[in-house]
């Protein structure tokens, strides 16, 4: 039996000639299926997944793996410290549209705390929209190589104890991190920093989306080789972070979407970047990732030629009293 993923729309400013929808998510191994409209600027791609894909990744495995896990104990969960540089120069930067919307759904834009900062991508962009952010991450090797920013001071700080003075910021920020967070102790921690009517913001993005043809290829050649090695956290993000407790008062999430545009040296740099593709490597070395390489490349026409690469994002926003 497989259970069909609902579509959403995405407003965004697209590239000249894009009008599209999407999955919500694309969890590893979903199978694609395709359906052209009409017009060619408008194609839809539809997502099934089986029952047993629903229910998450298999245990991980690999050295990265296993030492995400172990660092549990120190009180979160470590997955990126060891691909600090990969990360910050291959993540993609949230569209300022997001930013935008945050700042004027705040009760103000005083002060705003990034949580899971890692190398600072959002909180830079919180930046454009508030007086101060203060960025904190629980891992030393993310904020060493944190974006500097006049108005971001970033300090290493788990989330559940930021440090804050009480009823200090108007946004917390949480992006592409919340999976990684003890939820009951980083809650009691919101309420605790948040000023009357503050806004919690968690987001993220999962998937990537080239066309029906390239999607196929990602699918075979990249998405399934690591499905095993995935940590379990990450099926809330998969999910929208729909399946998670969030005691707050919800408001509508905007529907924004990352349009970059990559060559493959690019794309797979972005992919390299993932806990489950270093797991993979760990365990077995690169050839999986040279033959992906390769099976994209005969695709792609010209490896140097950039495509539209679309990462829709999710959202969840709670109101605090």
């Amino acid at each position: 039996m497989s259970r069909r993923w609902s579509r959403r729309h995405i407003d965004a400013t697209p590239p000249r000639g894009y009008k599209q929808c999407f999955t919500h998510s694309r969890p590893p191994s979903g199978r694609l299926c395709v359906r052209r409209y009409s017009a060619a600027t408008r194609v839809t791609w539809g997502l099934t997944m089986t029952t047993d894909e629903a229910r998450g990744p298999r245990a991980p495995a690999g050295e990265t793996a296993a030492r995400a896990v172990n660092t549990a104990s120190l009180g979160f969960i470590d997955a990126f410290s060891d691909a600090a540089k990969w990360y910050a120069s291959a993540r993609p930067t949230y569209p300022g549209a997001l930013f935008q919307f945050l700042a004027d759904s705040a009760p103000a834009t005083h002060c705003a705390w990034d949580c899971g900062t890692g190398n600072g991508q959002a909180a830079v962009g919180l930046a454009e929209r508030f007086e101060w952010v203060e960025a904190t991450d629980a891992s030393a090797d993310q904020i060493a190589h944190a974006l500097p920013n006049p108005r971001v001071r970033y300090r290493v700080a788990q989330a559940q104890e930021s440090g804050l003075p009480d009823r200090s910021v108007d946004l917390i920020s949480v992006a592409q991190a919340l999976h990684w967070f003890d939820l009951q102790k980083f809650y009691t921690e919101v309420r605790r920093v948040a000023r009357p009517g503050a806004l919690l913001a968690v987001y993220g993005y999962n998937w990537f989306y080239l066309s029906p043809q390239l999607d196929l290829l990602v699918d075979r050649w990249l998405l399934r080789p690591i499905e095993s090695y995935w940590l379990p956290n990450l099926r809330f993000l998969w999910h929208g972070y729909r399946t998670i407790d969030f005691p707050f008062e919800e408001i509508t999430e905007p529907r924004l979407a990352m349009y970059l545009s990559w060559n493959l040296a690019q794309l797979l740099s972005y992919y390299r970047t993932w806990s489950a593709t270093r797991s993979r490597i760990a365990a077995e070395g690169e050839q999986f990732l040279a033959d992906a390489r390769d099976a994209l490349a005969a695709a792609w026409d010209d490896p140097e030629h950039r495509r539209t690469v679309v990462m829709p994002i999710t959202a969840r926003l709670g109101r605090l009293p």
